[in-house]
């Protein structure tokens, strides 16, 4: 079925933001991105909204790159829908008003406040039973919330590195409805199957390569994986 991807035939072609040295390559390459993705209408609603309010919080020079729907996980493992905004100078994470008819508030992170991107491991994801995180974490130089008091107390009796309280938000981006991109074998586009890690990797690497061509700054991505 032409309509269906085969792993074996069709490969989703990601432009490598790693390779990226200027601001005009960035934003075609990122339209290029977008121009194979469909979103619900929820979730496109959510970005369009997202970007409207966004253009109210940018500074001088500042440009707006990429609106993302996520669910981001807060302090106290509740998950939590937002839009993830891009831009030449800062993430910024927005909620919906009650009725998602747009978006209540945004919070603004600086590249310079942004210590680390974290992306969860891409295989493997059940270990002895147990699901595994998939998405990615940004750790911030500062609290971005509120302290989870419980794991305060549980670092307190224990010790452990595991458990001390960090500076991490836990995203999981919503995977396109639809990833429609045409294939040197296909004489037209194809719907290829596009998971929620694959989409963690190209947003880590959006925000990287915003932060160093934007703002001149270098954000550290540790892939988890290798660190099991």
């Amino acid at each position: 079925n032409s309509e269906q991807s085969n792993p074996g035939e069709y490969v989703f072609r990601v432009p490598k933001f790693g390779d990226v040295t200027d601001l005009q390559t960035m934003r075609n390459s990122i339209n290029e991105l977008l121009s194979c993705c469909t979103f619900t209408v929820e979730d496109n609603d959510l970005r369009e909204a997202s970007i409207n309010k966004c253009k109210e919080l940018t500074c001088e020079g500042e440009i707006l790159l990429l609106a993302w729907p996520v669910t981001s996980v807060n302090e106290w493992g509740v998950p939590q829908q937002r839009c993830l905004v891009f831009s030449t100078h800062a993430v910024y994470r927005c909620a919906p008003i009650k009725d998602k008819s747009g978006v209540d508030h945004c919070v603004r992170m600086g590249f310079s406040e942004i210590n680390q991107l974290q992306l969860h491991p891409l295989v493997d994801k059940t270990i002895l039973g147990i699901k595994q995180e998939e998405g990615f974490n940004i750790i911030t130089e500062k609290l971005d919330g509120k302290r989870n008091p419980i794991s305060t107390t549980l670092y307190a009796i224990t010790k452990s590195k595991f458990d001390a309280p960090t500076n991490k938000k836990i995203y999981h981006p919503h995977v396109p409805i639809k990833v429609m991109q045409s294939q040197s074998n296909s004489s037209s586009p194809v719907n290829l199957q596009v998971d929620e890690a694959s989409i963690s990797m190209i947003l880590v690497n959006i925000i990287s390569c915003a932060a160093r061509v934007g703002s001149s700054r270098n954000i550290s991505v540790l892939n988890l994986e290798s660190q099991a």
